[in-house]
């Protein structure tokens, strides 16, 4: 519907007309530009541009639609004032034209076509969910998704928006006609409606008021409300905010299936050069955390650094074949080894399918301590694994930010997450990876050959090894983890904020989202991400976090890393006073 004032004092005027149709087409061409140019920014494939603009065109064809009605609106504005205004040379009450489109059916489909469609819509949307559910023997889920579907019936098949919507326009139509409105119809689609109120309309007008003492318009304008809330944009937020999250899950689900589950490690590891420092604190604070305490060492010498367990965190994402080599170039020759079969011997003892990744590494100089780390998110299936165990909590941190005070429902979010995962079924809590780190915990305390373990991890990883370092009562050292105090009461077994404050420890990037999931506890550090701005997912990388506690921590007599000085991180390059060939020679030789 469009309503405009063409006549009298209150009248719209020529400028006015031309200026809402100008601010539409600017809007439209402003809503474009900032949309490529923030795909610009944030260096987006071309290929990725070209369909975004594909698809930001078939999101603009209503906007269009309006400029054009507008223009047609305008048009015949000026056309009816050519033939009607000659004829009245003052107007003492404005005349209103009302402009509706409405859309009529051409065809109406058979009884039989009916009756398919809804005999579909049954068989995919009802029955084969339905019996997919049953097949995982979780009765909540079933019941939940019953009631969804009793729910959906009502309001697919018994809307009461459209009865509503119905009965308000008829409700509208049949008011104007009478109070003595005349309405024009033509041959199109478009019905014009001309409400004038000439002078020698009194009689009509009177009536007119008469009916508006009854609060007439006040009833429809409350229904139209009702309709707005029932139906409007309300109704078509939540659709898209739905339709989005079911396209990522959808996506998250193909790329699972092509990577597939395979989880050696294809990576060769970080290139390292000896006898090159990086002095700490060099033009800024060093973290207060470099150096670990509580006892925490892979020597007799010297505490173990931030920077070992970052490195430690990493390691899982290289091949098996060259873990060994990687740990001899960073610890020195003999100082750490990778227990291999001890991971495997495990496996075998329980039947372990999960696809994730972890080595076991131990320092024989110092007997009974072991590092066991755990590889982060390497296909679609673990990118799956953290939707599982995050996702409640991601939402309800947007849903904290979006309320007023939201910090004071933190107490109650954890046990709604906590209710929100008993709908999980059997088959899905198989992927959650923390529960065979767990396992293997207890089997390493159940030898007794080692009683002081670490876990560490980056990403999924990190978030696995606080999970499994919480539950077992070991200390955790994650990297870009995601935190677990919101979703404590989510685990199996449940965690407490004691077992998190004492023993996990966070390391948190800056503009890490993966980092910024769930709450951390009382024990974390952020360090600085030193990648640009509109790159949004490099704040996440292993290699940089490393580099950066490398950079301002120092290397504390371990290797440089050669990947801190390219052109992806852009650190200052180590000294080496004693050596007369630089650092970029060195790494360059290193890899030939």
């Amino acid at each position: 519907r469009h309503y405009s004032v063409v006549v009298g004092p209150g009248s719209l005027q020529r400028n006015q007309m031309r200026s809402s149709i100008a601010c539409a087409i600017i809007g439209a061409f402003l809503e474009f530009f900032v949309l490529i140019s923030a795909l610009v920014w944030f260096d987006v494939a071309a290929l990725a541009i070209m369909a975004l603009i594909f698809i930001t065109m078939l999101c603009c064809v209503p906007t269009a639609r309006r400029i054009v009605f507008l223009t047609r609106t305008f048009r015949l504005i000026q056309q009816w004032k050519e033939l009607k205004m000659e004829k009245h040379e003052e107007w003492k009450y404005s005349g209103t034209l009302h402009r509706v489109r409405n859309v009529y059916w051409v065809s109406k489909p058979t009884n039989t076509l009916c009756w398919v469609a809804f005999g579909l819509e049954v068989v995919f949307l009802v029955l084969f969910p339905f019996i997919t559910l049953c097949a995982t023997d979780n009765a909540w889920i079933v019941l939940i998704f019953l009631l969804v579907c009793v729910l959906t019936v009502i309001k697919h098949y018994f809307d009461s928006t459209l009865v509503v919507r119905e009965l308000g326009r008829k409700a509208i139509k049949e008011s104007m006609v009478h109070r003595g409105f005349r309405a024009l119809s033509s041959s199109s689609h478009d019905d014009d409606i001309l409400v004038t109120g000439r002078p020698d309309w009194k009689s009509k007008l009177k009536h007119f008021l008469d009916i508006s003492k009854h609060n007439s318009w006040r009833v429809l304008h409350r229904l139209d409300m009702v309709i707005g809330i029932s139906g409007g944009k309300p109704q078509q937020i939540f659709s898209y905010i739905f339709i989005v999250f079911g396209i990522i899950l959808l996506i998250l689900l193909l790329k699972g299936v092509m990577t597939g589950t395979d989880t050696a490690g294809t990576y060769s590891g970080l290139t390292m050069v000896q006898n090159y420092t990086y002095y700490p604190a060099q033009d800024s604070f060093a973290y207060p955390t470099c150096q670990m305490t509580n006892g925490i060492k892979v020597s007799s010498a010297s505490n173990t650094t931030l920077l070992d367990f970052t490195y430690l965190a990493i390691l899982s994402y290289t091949n098996p074949a060259v873990t060994q080599q990687k740990l001899d170039e960073f610890f020195g020759p003999g100082v750490a080894e990778n227990r291999d079969d001890l991971v495997q011997s495990f496996r075998a003892e329980a039947q372990q399918l999960n696809p994730i990744t972890y080595f076991f590494i131990t320092f024989p100089a110092r007997p009974g301590f072991g590092v066991i780390s755990v590889k982060g998110t390497g296909h679609g299936w673990d990118l799956l694994a953290d939707a599982q165990l995050w996702s409640a909590a991601v939402f309800f941190q947007i849903l904290r930010f979006l309320l007023p005070f939201g910090e004071i429902w933190n107490s109650i979010f954890n046990n709604l997450i906590a209710a929100i995962s008993e709908v999980e079924s059997s088959s899905i809590s198989e992927v959650s990876y923390y529960k065979q780190i767990t396992e293997f915990i207890s089997f390493l305390k159940s030898s007794t050959e080692y009683t002081d373990l670490v876990v560490t991890g980056h990403s999924l990883g990190g978030g696995t090894a606080i999970i499994a370092g919480a539950q077992s009562g070991i200390p955790a050292i994650g990297v870009s983890g995601p935190n677990a105090k919101l979703s404590r009461l989510s685990f199996d077994p449940p965690l407490t904020l004691e077992d998190i404050d004492k023993n996990t420890f966070n390391i948190i990037p800056q503009r890490d989202p993966v980092a910024m999931i769930d709450d951390p506890g009382l024990n974390y550090q952020n360090i600085r991400c030193t990648a640009p701005m509109n790159n949004l997912l490099a704040c996440h990388g292993s290699t940089r976090s490393v580099c950066e506690i490398m950079y301002s921590c120092g290397n504390y007599n371990r290797p440089a890393i050669c990947e801190c000085i390219d052109d992806e991180h852009r650190y200052p390059s180590p000294l080496a006073p004693s050596l007369s060939e630089d650092f970029a020679t060195a790494c360059a030789n290193a890899v030939a």
